[in-house]
């Protein structure tokens, strides 16, 4: 569940820096 949950957490962090370099 851990390793799951990690999983996500990386992926949003990787969509939210993402829309964050288009911003710019």
């Amino acid at each position: 569940l851990l390793f799951e949950h990690k999983m996500f957490a990386d992926a949003i962090s990787a969509a939210h820096y993402s829309m964050l370099d288009e911003l710019k």
